[in-house]
């Protein structure tokens, strides 16, 4: 039996089961440790005749997660066999739902992806999706 998760006093947003990514392999089984959100653009400071900052302009909006899962199964082969497989192509097309943030089937790209392993921890595999606000980049050409 699993345990719960028991809240006294003040609420909060625990864990990340609102959390799901479509596209990439991530199973009911695997252990989602981390979703990182950040907004993100450019900047280019305007000076005065001074050279001092007197202006800005914001641009390049964009939105960005950084995602750590731990590969699990119901056997250490099998946990082995999916940590071999999990590691995606950056470019793969990344559906993202976060009900946390209420985002629903928002199409993120996956700018890269890397397997780790130590001899103090156990495997787990890290990507990073992003998504430009302005223009859907996601979408193929011909």
């Amino acid at each position: 039996m699993a345990a719960s998760i028991v809240q006294r006093g003040v609420p909060v947003v625990w864990g990340c089961t609102g959390f799901v990514a479509s596209g990439v392999i991530i199973a009911a089984t695997d252990l989602t440790q981390s979703v990182d959100f950040e907004p993100t653009s450019e900047m280019k400071r305007i000076d005065d005749g001074n050279g001092d900052w007197a202006g800005a302009m914001i641009f390049n909006q964009g939105q960005k997660y950084d995602i750590t899962v731990i590969p699990s199964s119901t056997t250490k082969a099998l946990a082995k066999t999916k940590f071999a497989t999990y590691v995606p192509i950056p470019g793969t097309i990344v559906s993202v739902t976060d009900a946390d943030l209420a985002t629903t089937a928002v199409p993120f790209l996956l700018t890269t992806a890397k397997g780790t392993r130590t001899n103090r921890s156990e495997a787990a595999v890290q990507m990073t999706i992003e998504r430009g606000v302005a223009n859907d980049v996601t979408v193929a050409t011909t």
